[in-house]
């Protein structure tokens, strides 16, 4: 009211027009805060960032977390872009599942951009050369970094919980190190959740299989990017997903492969090179899902000879 008043005592027309239009843009910019605010549901987006893993989580309560980021920092935010309010600058945690470069590269470009609150790693993460870059950059943006092994939780609040079930305190030791090292975790929210693969391979799977690790999900982000080393048989039967989503993008390796395609037959499966940014939600008893583009594609075998 008072702001009315003010805009009629105005004597000059164009006082009055402009401050007109400053009340305009205000309550555009009320709308837009009002409709990116967090709507009580968990939301998961599969970035579509090409032949990597990145993955957004927003809580309902509007608590962000980011999960790898894959090798471009360009075309991760402007994913990001896509599924955070334009005016937002932080991130409460991002995890590091293992540094290769296609998972890691463009989470060291993130500090440019966004004040990150928490960083999580692995042992093995922490003693690789590799990951020297991303730790120096987290420190230069005074970001806690914290190592993660199997065992470990973290309380997002609104009874959203991330549950770490791999590596194991000692690391893995055998072929494929780096990849098998992977942090592995699993979202849970009420009836839905989540099982966050990284790269691991068989080998992990074998161990998790034998130690009796509750592995059942809701949705499964299949590991190493649907490489034939990864998500066997029975390790599905495990998890048992009503949706798999492969993060992978055009590849010289074959990725998805076929015996991984028919190991996950018959369930719904969603890959980023043929459905773009995946997003999936839940009110913590029903799922929804979202695709970018082409809803009706399938996941195919995917090769290209120019490399990434």
């Amino acid at each position: 009211m008072m702001l009315n008043q003010q805009i009629r005592k105005d004597s000059s027309g164009f006082a009055t027009a402009s401050n007109a239009l400053l009340l305009g843009v205000a309550c555009v910019l009320i709308w837009l805060f009002v409709f990116s605010r967090a709507d009580g549901k968990l939301h998961v987006y599969f970035l579509d960032i090409g032949q990597g893993d990145g993955i957004f989580i927003q809580t309902p309560s509007g608590r962000q977390v980011l999960i790898d980021g894959g090798e471009s920092p360009q075309r991760l935010f402007s994913e990001l872009g896509e599924v955070m309010p334009f005016w937002d600058r932080s991130l409460d945690l991002i995890v590091l599942s293992h540094p290769d470069g296609d998972h890691m590269f463009a989470q060291i470009d993130l500090p440019t951009r966004f004040d990150v609150d928490i960083a999580l790693e692995s042992a093995d993460s922490r003693s690789h050369e590799d990951s020297i870059r991303w730790r120096e950059a987290m420190q230069n943006n005074n970001t806690t970094i914290m190592l993660h092994q199997s065992g470990d939780w973290i309380d997002l609040g609104d009874g959203v919980s991330l549950h770490t079930i791999w590596p194991p305190p000692e690391g893995y030791r055998g072929e494929n190190e780096d990849n098998e090292n992977s942090i592995v975790m699993k979202l849970v929210y009420g009836q839905f959740s989540v099982l966050l693969t990284g790269d691991t391979g068989l080998p992990s799977e074998k161990a998790w299989l034998t130690a009796g690790i509750d592995l059942s999900a809701t949705v499964l982000k299949v590991g190493h990017h649907g490489s034939r080393g990864s998500t066997g048989r029975d390790f599905v039967e495990a998890v048992d997903p009503l949706l798999s989503v492969i993060q992978v993008g055009e590849n010289s390796y074959g990725h998805p492969n076929q015996e991984v395609l028919d190991n996950l037959a018959g369930r719904k499966i969603l890959c980023n090179v043929e459905h773009g940014r995946v997003h999936v939600y839940s009110d913590s008893r029903q799922m929804y899902i979202e695709e970018e583009r082409n809803p009706d594609a399938f996941c195919q075998t995917n090769y290209s000879p120019f490399g990434r």
